[in-house]
């Protein structure tokens, strides 16, 4: 049972859901009643795909998260699990992720595909440990499970891209406010931040969020057809409040409490936008 939590804390499991849920609420948005059979083999595609981009994540990161406080308990740095079995589990999840995608369509695959090369390519192995700028640069790794979700029943169109340019604005808030948190094992483990680099790091989540909200006030509720109006306000109100709160007073209460609300911000965002359609 403890190899099976082991494998199990591989695959980041608060973060595989909250980016499966963007996906499965991109298909719902694009057909509100799906052949069970197929939504289910999305579904799971989506699971796998992601989680095994997070295991070989884990794999490449092993020596980065012994060092940082944060992660030292994940299974490799405190080898419970053999860095060599980690690897082999993430690409025995690419071998059945991609079968079942393929069985979906091409272009579902092809974002699949796209999103797992940004995330551990671009991302992990190249940008992560040289430029602050490396969130930017990993970004369209969360998208796609956007575009995916559209994609697997409908060919794309405007609506999930002004959706997926919702995730591109909002992950840097959301990744920054962590690296703000846990900002001595950032610098302790010579990862690079662009909030960190920078005289104040609130103030570029505050920039940040006034992009956002700036974006999800116009372009989302374009796909939202303008239902559900009050809902994103309230919430795009509330982010630039705690951005701000954090630029007064960087504390890492203020920094966990924004950091929470991001993840709140993008799960209700992304609910409303299937729901809009049923309005």
């Amino acid at each position: 049972m403890i190899a099976v939590k082991d494998y199990w804390s591989l695959t980041k499991p608060k973060q595989t859901f909250l980016l499966v849920y963007c996906g499965v609420c991109a298909m719902l948005a694009g057909n509100p009643s799906p052949p069970l059979s197929t939504a289910s083999l999305v579904i799971l595609a989506f699971f796998l795909s992601i989680a095994e981009t997070t295991a070989v994540a884990n794999y490449v990161d092993r020596s980065v998260d012994a060092v940082m406080e944060r992660t030292k308990g994940r299974p490799l740095p405190s080898r419970r699990v053999a860095p060599w079995k980690a690897l082999c589990f993430g690409v025995l999840l690419v071998g059945v992720s991609l079968t079942m995608a393929f069985n979906v369509n091409m272009l579902f695959s092809a974002f699949l595909i796209w999103g797992a090369v940004n995330n551990v390519a671009v991302y992990n192995l190249f940008a992560k440990r040289r430029t602050s700028y490396s969130i930017l640069l990993a970004s369209p790794a969360g998208a796609m499970p956007v575009l995916g979700g559209w994609a697997a029943f409908k060919g794309l169109t405007l609506e999930p891209v002004l959706m997926a340019g919702l995730v591109l604005l909002w992950i840097p808030i959301h990744i920054w406010s962590i690296a703000l948190r846990w900002r001595s094992d950032y610098v302790k483990a010579k990862i690079p931040m662009l909030p960190l680099a920078v005289e104040n790091g609130g103030r570029l989540i505050v920039a940040g969020s006034i992009l956002l909200a700036a974006y999800s006030t116009i372009a989302v509720q374009l796909a939202l057809q303008w239902k559900l109006a009050a809902v994103i306000v309230l919430l795009n109100a509330a982010l630039i409040v705690l951005s701000l709160k954090f630029a007064a007073k960087p504390t890492e209460r203020n920094a966990w409490v924004l950091l929470k609300f991001t993840g709140f911000y993008i799960f209700i965002v992304f609910l409303a936008w299937p729901v809009s359609g049923l309005l």
